[in-house]
């Protein structure tokens, strides 16, 4: 609020001192305040013939009451389920992806593909060979298979203890 609109709200309520009455009165002189005179006046006018409502009985212990049943603070513990998980599925994407390189057929001569792709896939073939041997190995197999098995149950209750929470939140006094 700027100062020629307190003084002119002064002027409405009754509470200009004699030099601020002068200054109000050379303000008048001019349309923009007088406009904002009139502004001020019938807004001053509808507030004082608002009705007053009272509050029920007993409004501030009520009120209080909730305040207070609504304060217990939720605690949240650092939970690295979540990233355990995201990295669970990582390996498990690259556990699937050296299952699959060891599935290709490597013998150049039996496939139509040009000479450049034949080096390159013998290439990585040979250095890939320790890696997709310890991959067709019957244990690492069953391994893998429970850590999928693992990674869906997992999921499965992060999805559920998510739903709890989301319903103990809703719960709260004032939601």
């Amino acid at each position: 609020m700027n100062k020629i609109d307190e003084l002119l709200n002064k002027y409405i309520d009754g509470e200009l001192q004699s030099d601020e009455l002068e200054e109000v009165q050379q303000l008048l002189k001019y349309d923009d305040n007088v406009k904002n005179l009139k502004a001020l006046r019938i807004v001053d006018n509808s507030l004082r013939t608002l009705e007053e409502d009272l509050a029920p009985v007993n409004f501030t212990s009520k009120v209080m009451k909730t305040l207070s049943a609504g304060s217990t603070k939720i605690k949240l513990s650092k939970n690295y389920f979540a990233s355990t998980i995201n990295i669970v599925f990582f390996v498990s994407i690259l556990v699937i992806l050296v299952y699959m390189f060891s599935q290709i057929n490597l013998n150049p001569s039996a496939s139509g593909i040009n000479t450049k792709v034949n080096d390159t896939v013998n290439t990585i073939s040979k250095s890939m060979l320790p890696l997709l041997t310890f991959f067709n190995n019957k244990s690492v197999m069953f391994f893998g298979s429970s850590f999928c098995l693992i990674l869906l149950l997992g999921a499965y209750y992060m999805v559920e203890g998510h739903k709890t929470f989301k319903r103990r939140i809703e719960s709260l006094p004032g939601k």
